[in-house]
């Protein structure tokens, strides 16, 4: 939706007939008390919604990466109604046997290869090049 309308400071990043206004978080996996976590920080009810006009979005993805920023290990998919609506952190266990979001999980496989044909178009001699509107619409073609 960003590349789009050209307007990246847009809140959601995607529109989709099956999940509605879509906002991507990611996060790396940080040692949380004793084990590895997942944060994302949805912002949701912030306590001062007077200077926070926002829009609301109907869906988060929420990708999990590895400690390099370099590929997504674990892929969520999560509505963001009921429980989501009043949070503002949502806080996964990288290893743990199972979560409240076990329900949300999908596979990560697509979602990664996306990233890393992405990069192989945008990264010249092993550094990212700036990306603008046309790179990525060019991209998507592909």
């Amino acid at each position: 939706m960003n590349i789009i309308n050209e307007k990246f400071p847009w809140i959601f990043e995607i529109i989709l007939n099956k999940y509605g206004r879509v906002s991507v978080k990611q996060s790396m996996a940080k040692g949380v008390g004793y084990v590895n976590a997942y944060r994302f920080v949805t912002e949701n009810h912030k306590k001062n919604k007077r200077y926070n006009n926002r829009i609301e979005c109907d869906t988060y993805f929420l990708l999990g990466f590895d400690l390099d920023w370099k590929n997504i290990e674990k892929t969520y998919i999560v509505p963001n109604q009921g429980q989501v609506k009043y949070i503002e952190n949502i806080t996964i266990s990288k290893n743990a046997y199972s979560s409240g979001y076990d329900e949300f999980k999908v596979d990560y496989v697509p979602y990664n290869d996306t990233l890393h044909s992405l990069m192989e178009f945008i990264e010249k001699n092993g550094k990212i090049i700036i990306v603008d509107t046309e790179d990525v619409k060019k991209w998507l073609k592909m």
